[in-house]
Parts: structure tokens; C-alpha cells; sequence
């Protein structure tokens, strides 16, 4: 009824939420061929895909992919729009297999760079 797949299942989840209200933080995920997922470009040709472009604070973002590459997966936070408090906190949970990395981070006003957050390692 309502469209949802319950078979599925992700080789790698990687959600972003932060604390502050009305900013804007975006999560950045790089596959192991250099190519980025965010959120003007939300599909790569890897597989990962990012769910929605959270922009009035509290997220979650999620980007989440059904195979891996070998190689490195970076993932990175940017504080794209700040709101009246200036600084942002938040957190990072990345789910692969059965493994859950919780990565913490903050962000002060006026960054406009990707903060390096994690790397997910795949052999």
C-alpha cells in the first residue's frame, strides 16, 4: 500500500543529523572512483544515492548504496547555510554489514568547505 521494500538491504548507510534548527548541513560521500554524492548530484554511477536535500535543520540525511566498490568511501559534512545559533553539531552514523561507526562533529559559522569526517574502508 504504501511502496515500501522490506527485502531490502544496504551494503553501506551513512545518515547525518545535527542538532541546530534552521541551518543547512549537507552530507558528501565520495566512492572509490573519485565520483560524489550530495545534493546536486544525487546518483552516481556506483550505486550510491542520497535520499533528500534536508535545508531547515535536524535532518536526517542519508546516503545508502545496495553494492560496494573496492576501495575508500570518504565522507564528509558541510555547514552549507548557518542559522542564528552559528554553530552546528551533529552526527554521522555509517552501518555497514553488521558494524556501526557513530562519528561526531561541529561546525562553526562561516565554513563553507567539506569537513572530513570518516573513511570506510571495502577489501
Amino acid at each position: 500500500e504504501y511502496d515500501i521494500d522490506l527485502d531490502r538491504t544496504d551494503a553501506l548507510r551513512i545518515t547525518l543529523a545535527w542538532e541546530t534548527d534552521a541551518n543547512d548541513v549537507d552530507l558528501h560521500v565520495v566512492d572509490p572512483s573519485g565520483e560524489e554524492c550530495f545534493y546536486s548530484h544525487k546518483e552516481n554511477s556506483s550505486g550510491l544515492t542520497l535520499y533528500e536535500d534536508i535545508t531547515q535543520g535536524l535532518g536526517p540525511e542519508v546516503i545508502r548504496t545496495k553494492r560496494l566498490q573496492r576501495g575508500t568511501y570518504h565522507v564528509g559534512v558541510r555547514y552549507f547555510a548557518a542559522g542564528p545559533m552559528g554553530i552546528s553539531r551533529g552526527l554521522v552514523v555509517i552501518i555497514r554489514d553488521d558494524q556501526v561507526e557513530i562519528e561526531p562533529f561541529r561546525l562553526v559559522k562561516g565554513g563553507g568547505d567539506i569537513r572530513y569526517v570518516a573513511a570506510v574502508s571495502v577489501k
